[in-house]
């Protein structure tokens, strides 16, 4: 088979790189990272975290109200500075109908950050710089599973910094706004399947014939492909609004904009052994006894379509409108409500730019807008003694058709609780765990033809999902 025949069979358009915007998918379980709704990260302050982050009306002292609530910045006069780390450990499986055939997530721990810094002058006005992770995702699994065709060690990293500033208007409202600057980058590993490409011209067979169909198995692996990216860089802006309605009622909203990442990429591929030898009177014209690996670095294909080459795409990350109540009905004991809606359909249509020639392909996610609601409290045991508890419950963002090793995420409820202790007048220490728990997903580990619309009937087998949250913040005011 000649390298100008093999261009045409082992073209690296449709799946075999066209998953690079998917990697947000995954980063999260990002599938081994278990968040919020789609690839959403929501845990950026222990405090917060330990009740659900119910916060928007009445943000932590720690300066998370840079991004819960950027109207709440200056609740407290002087400088406050915080930093902490949030772990995140997924648990998750999928199990073929075929078989019944269990795979499990590699488990690992993945580190979300977050850092703020806050100083108020007087209670009218303050300024702040946060750092956070509202998006982003990774998955892990096994290298040699059938998942590993959608993407077996996969990441997204996006990180916001924001310099913020609020002012109390009247006695009762406050306002905040603060600048986004989005820094993202985006990798994927995953195996190319032989079985679904076509066999070349020069085999004499009729055009379109794959090969799968002369016997070659199903997710037949002949190749890797690794896709990274530069760093992208997005603005945006988080907008926020306070209203003191009484001195134990609190309204806050909060408005986080969209942000359009444009990536530059690079993809590499690499061999894989198939394992596969050719039997007498095979359709390539080689001796029996050769193997198909042989057939396939004949062919020119790495030189070739599978040379590295750039890749471009362009992520959206979504705005984000949270809106809740604050009562304080005794002393020692707040409660929060929120709802947070996250405009998830901007994840519709991922078109992939390759520079070697081979055009756009357009991915499709067609993710649908989410609900969320949150509530929680805060108990004061003893003076500096806080004991936080607070319930989740979210949407599923990806439809049925859509639902991959990469993130299948669904349904999810969240139940937390934490201690914050105020050790000093000027240290406090917060600690918080998370328990997730997905409903159970239909999903896929194979997709769709190029040029063949996804669709639930290639749903092949069932994800099983739950993730444990642990976080820790230090906080200091001066």
């Amino acid at each position: 088979m000649s390298a100008r025949s093999a261009n045409s069979v082992f073209h690296p358009s449709g799946r075999l790189v066209a998953l690079l915007p998917l990697v947000p998918l995954l980063l999260v379980p990002v599938p081994v990272a278990l968040r919020a709704q789609g690839f959403g990260v929501y845990e950026q302050s222990t405090c917060a975290m330990s009740a659900a982050s119910a916060v928007v009306a009445r943000p932590c002292d720690d300066g998370s109200a840079i991004f819960f609530n950027p109207a709440a910045l200056g609740a407290a006069p002087g400088l406050t500075m915080s930093a902490g780390l949030t772990g995140i450990i997924p648990d998750g499986r999928f199990t073929a109908d075929l078989n019944g055939a269990v795979t499990n997530m590699n488990r690992k721990l993945l580190p979300v950050p977050h850092a703020y810094v806050a100083y108020g002058f007087g209670d009218r006005f303050a300024v702040g710089l946060g750092l956070y992770t509202p998006y982003g995702l990774e998955t892990a699994w096994p290298d040699s599973s059938s998942a590993a065709f959608l993407g077996y060690d996969n990441k997204l990293h996006s990180f916001y910094l924001q310099p913020t500033a609020s002012v109390r208007l009247t006695d009762r409202i406050s306002v905040g706004a603060g600048l986004t600057v989005v820094l993202s980058t985006v990798e994927l590993n995953q195996l190319l399947d032989l079985s679904t490409q076509p066999v070349p011209a020069s085999a004499g067979l009729p055009a379109g014939t794959l090969f799968g169909q002369l016997g070659v198995p199903f997710q037949t692996p002949f190749a890797s492909a690794h896709l990274s990216s530069s760093t992208a860089t997005g603005v945006g802006g988080n907008f926020g609004l306070r209203i003191r309605f009484t001195d134990r009622i609190d309204f806050g909203a909060r408005y986080l904009t969209r942000v359009t990442l444009n990536y530059d990429g690079n993809a590499t591929f690499a061999p894989v052994s198939t394992g596969l030898v050719l039997p007498a009177g095979n359709p390539y014209g080689v001796p029996a006894g050769t193997p198909m690996d042989a057939v396939i670095q004949g062919s020119g294909v790495f030189q070739g379509p599978l040379a590295p080459q750039g890749i471009k795409t362009t992520i959206t990350m979504p705005d984000q409108f949270v809106a809740g109540f604050g009562v304080r009905p005794m002393d020692r004991l707040r409660l929060e409500a929120d709802y947070v809606w996250t405009h998830w359909s901007l994840f519709g249509r991922l078109p992939i730019q390759f520079q070697g020639g081979a055009g756009t392909e357009t991915r499709i996610e067609d993710y649908n807008n989410t609900s969320a609601v949150r509530v929680g409290g805060e108990l004061t045991l003893r003076d500096g003694l806080m004991l936080r508890l607070g319930y989740a419950w979210n949407q599923a963002a990806s439809p049925d058709k859509t639902v991959t090793p990469l993130l299948p995420e669904g349904r999810r409820s969240l139940f937390a609780a934490g201690l914050g202790w105020h050790a000093s007048s000027h240290v406090d220490f917060n600690v918080a765990y998370s328990l997730l728990l997905q409903v159970n997903r239909r999903g896929r580990t194979r997709d769709p033809l190029p040029g063949v619309q996804p669709t639930a009937a290639l749903n092949n087998g069932e994800f099983h999902f739950l993730g444990h949250l642990l976080a820790t913040t230090i906080t200091v005011h001066f």
